[in-house]
């Protein structure tokens, strides 16, 4: 009896621990629990007030959770019509008959901004009908209302059709009448495409039906659904950039008025891109800098804990704080340092990785029948964690030359802290060619696999394009001033799958 009352709070707090849910990491797959526990950062205040902004952020960083909040937030004022935008990349035949068809490099910029512009002015008007037709018949419409129905039951009933099929009537649309060479003869024809005729009726019934309307709101995510190896990835990168280059355009169009046939619309537009997508379009970008982005990071620790702190609290019904998560149910230390903080130096700064690492510490304790989190479980989540994080790579592994993977297991066993000669000799190892090396480890830097050693001993992660520049000069400068090589650093995300020395 005695031994069964001293095992009693040990027992509470086992069972107390397998009734923790932090939820699953993938935002799509918690859209209706999402808002419990959603934090809203400084860069989800901007997607709700931004007119016309790129947010750019690493897989996993928050972008599909901070959309569907948007979304949500948006939609709670009737005076908004929000428009979600997320295409499925399965038939994107028309795409490749418009790049095929279309070869001069400035009209196909031209081209492909008008695209955009065809699709978003076609998305407007096919939620806006659709509004309408679930209103219900005690609301009666009005007369401007009632002529936009017909024009799109009649005329207009290309609005209607799902992604790929708006494409390719849009792409019939652009392309028809351009025979004509010259690029000043075919930016003329593109342009009485899109300003003309039933796009023009189009454009006019938006300004009637939608002027009084406090804001529509265009919201497109899903752009990295056909980025894989094989693709064709700088087909794919023009038109994103047409995208990423005429949404400032689309706002400022529809905030005209014209009193001949255009009523002034507020339309802001808010497009999420993984950051490695956005860096191949920067690339191929004439004017980058125009381009406005904001870039979705988790730099402060503090937000990072938050995370699963808030869902924690949550799953505990509200009567619980974030410290208690640390104090009540995990060991206090990990390797000489709280868990808190070790678990958020263990992993890639972003919200999906710190809910698997500690749902795989608490996975850990659970099945070993731990009445908490013991350091030994943190490490072994670590190791779950790890090989989750070197599997993520993959999908983000654009590169057509060489397995990124293949790479980094010719640098398993050896030390995190590698020289920039251990690199390219792994590198030569598993296939990259002399051509190929600079590419392959920009990647690697880029995906936050490598940092770089910017000031002796310590070691730069960013998948900023212009910070890595910035990085990237740092250690040159550093490796000409002082005895030691150019040196990188494996992130601690991936150690323990590679079983590389500390």
């Amino acid at each position: 009896m005695r031994r069964r009352f001293e095992h009693a709070p040990q027992f509470r707090l086992a069972t107390e621990l397998r009734d923790i849910r932090l939820g699953d990491p993938v935002a799509e797959n918690e859209e209706d629990t999402l808002s419990t526990y959603f934090l809203a950062t400084a860069a989800f205040q901007q997607v709700l007030a931004s007119r016309a902004t790129v947010f750019v952020g690493r897989k996993g960083s928050g972008k599909t959770a901070n959309l569907l909040q948007a979304v949500e937030a948006l939609r709670r004022d009737a005076r908004n019509l929000v428009c979600v935008i997320k295409p499925i990349w399965y038939e994107w035949s028309s795409l490749t008959r418009l790049l095929t068809d279309y070869e001069r490099r400035d009209s196909k910029g031209y081209m492909m901004q008008s695209l955009w512009k065809l699709l978003i002015y076609t998305e407007i008007a096919r939620n806006a009908v659709e509004e309408l037709a679930h209103r219900g018949p005690s609301v009666p419409r009005t007369d401007d209302e009632q002529a936009f129905v017909d024009f799109v039951d009649g005329p207009g009933r290309f609005v209607r059709g799902d992604f790929a099929v708006r494409l390719e009537d849009a792409v019939d649309r652009l392309l028809s009448g351009l025979a004509a060479e010259g690029i000043a003869t075919q930016r003329v024809a593109i342009s009485e495409a899109l300003h003309n005729g039933d796009l023009r009726i189009l454009r006019e019934h938006l300004g009637r039906l939608l002027a009084a309307r406090d804001r529509v709101s265009i919201l497109i995510d899903n752009l990295d659904k056909g980025w894989v190896p094989g693709a064709a990835l700088d087909s794919l990168a023009t038109f994103l950039l047409g995208l990423l280059t005429s949404i400032t355009d689309i706002a400022s169009e529809f905030s005209r008025r014209d009193h001949r046939w255009r009523e002034p619309v507020n339309v802001t537009l808010a497009v999420f891109l993984r950051s490695d997508i956005f860096a191949h379009v920067q690339r191929i970008a004439a004017e980058p800098d125009k381009i406005p982005v904001s870039r979705l990071t988790w730099a402060n620790d503090e937000s990072l804990a938050h995370v699963v702190e808030e869902r924690f609290v949550v799953a505990r019904g509200g009567t619980a704080t974030g410290s208690e998560l640390w104090s009540k149910f995990f060991a206090e230390e990990v390797d000489g340092r709280t868990t808190r903080d070790y678990i958020i130096s263990r992993v890639l700064p972003r919200p999906r990785d710190m809910i698997v690492l500690t749902s795989a510490a608490i996975g850990s304790a659970i099945d070993r029948g731990h009445g908490r989190v013991e350091s030994d479980d943190v490490l072994r989540g670590e190791a779950a964690y790890s090989r989750f994080a070197f599997d993520a790579i993959q999908a983000e592994d654009g590169g057509p030359d060489v397995r990124l993977e293949d790479v980094l297991f010719e640098l398993a066993g050896q030390s995190s802290c590698v020289t920039g000669d251990s690199l390219q000799l792994a590198c030569s190892r598993a296939g990259v060619s002399s051509d190929a090396l600079p590419g392959v480890i920009v990647r690697l830097v880029q995906l936050g696999v490598l940092g770089v050693e910017t000031v002796l001993g310590e070691f730069a992660y960013t998948d900023d394009e212009r910070e890595l520049q910035r990085n990237q000069a740092l250690a040159d400068r550093l490796a000409r001033e002082s005895d030691h090589p150019r040196r990188y650093q494996v992130h601690p995300a991936f150690r323990s799958f590679l079983e590389m020395v500390e």
